[in-house]
């Protein structure tokens, strides 16, 4: 008989229906687990009746078996036991992480690393049948923790020797220095995913990550990344550009405005993304029309020369 515990609930059922060990209504009611049980108990009981058949045949005082058990129930007579090979690979083996690996279908795989989808395939493969997934959300995204989300996932479980429901949790954090800008704007979403992913990988004991944490940023993204982990957020490079760019265009002395602005005693290169966000803020103000709820630019952040080219013209107009 093939691995019944490699099989698909699919096949269990189909061989179920073929062998008519159960009835189609019935075998729609079964869990994989007990399908998994029926199979064994009609295998077991179909191998006593061929050795039956077999021993009518042989000798008399000998019984013709290859499973030993069976032989033990069919005679008192003590037969030589025949070690059977009970499977060739378990989870404490070297190998075992390749032979998981193994049972993933290619798009179950991304670039060599298994995804959350495929491990819990073949989690209910190995391991147990999956009875309930419960995420809770331990910390959300705010502009207080960088946008950081935490997810604890716990998964509730049948194992296959259905000996009584079993869990397993984990945790896993997404935002944007652990994973690409694509995915982390998504975070709590993402670190859910990553969480049940951890799961099923301490469940099934594979030394690998789950594709789902093996995201983080590359290149210019990475380099972002770690500048604003490192400097608490600095002011961004389009930030500067833009701030520069609208006080040009406005007449504006950065320096002032700045100095008039909540961030007084900073420098442009100093400030971090909030405070950028709120001179931002004030410079959009400043560019629309008082009349369209615009704000009027004061006359002490302006550039010096725009300052005394407006006295000299009112002056004139005195005359």
């Amino acid at each position: 008989m093939a691995n019944l515990n490699v099989l698909k609930k699919d096949d269990l059922a189909k061989l179920l229906e073929k062998d008519q060990i159960s009835c189609l209504d019935e075998i729609k009611t079964m869990t994989r687990v007990q399908m998994i049980e029926k199979l064994k108990v009609f295998a077991d009981s179909k191998a006593v009746d061929n050795a039956k058949i077999e021993s009518e045949k042989a000798p008399q005082g000998f019984v013709v078996s290859n499973d030993p058990v069976v032989a033990e129930k069919l005679s008192n007579h003590k037969t030589p036991q025949v070690e059977i090979q009970a499977p060739t690979i378990n989870n404490s083996d070297p190998a075992w992480t390749d032979y998981v690996m193994d049972l993933l279908t290619e798009d179950e795989k991304y670039d060599g690393f298994p995804t959350c989808d495929g491990l819990r395939r073949v989690f209910e493969l190995l391991v147990g049948e999956i009875i309930n997934v419960d995420m809770d959300p331990v910390q959300v995204p705010d502009n207080q923790n960088g946008g950081r989300a935490t997810v604890k996932c716990t998964i509730e479980y049948m194992p296959i020797d259905n000996k009584g429901v079993k869990s397993i949790s984990d945790v896993a954090d997404c935002y944007f220095g652990n994973t690409q800008q694509l995915y982390s704007r998504h975070a709590s979403a993402t670190a859910a995913t990553m969480a049940e992913g951890r799961c099923y990988r301490k469940g099934l004991r594979v030394r690998t990550l789950v594709r789902e944490e093996n995201m983080a940023p590359k290149g210019d993204e990475a380099e972002l990344a770690t500048e604003l982990e490192n400097g608490e957020n600095v002011v961004t490079v389009n930030q500067q550009n833009t701030i520069n760019r609208v006080c040009d265009r406005l007449k504006i002395d950065v320096v002032k405005l700045i100095e008039s602005e909540p961030t007084k005693g900073k420098t442009l290169s100093t400030l971090t993304q909030q405070e950028a966000q709120v001179v931002l803020r004030s410079l959009s103000g400043y560019q629309r029309p008082v009349l369209q709820g615009g704000k009027e630019i004061p006359i002490s952040i302006m550039k010096a020369g725009t300052v005394i080219e407006s006295v000299v013209s009112t002056d004139k107009e005195k005359k």
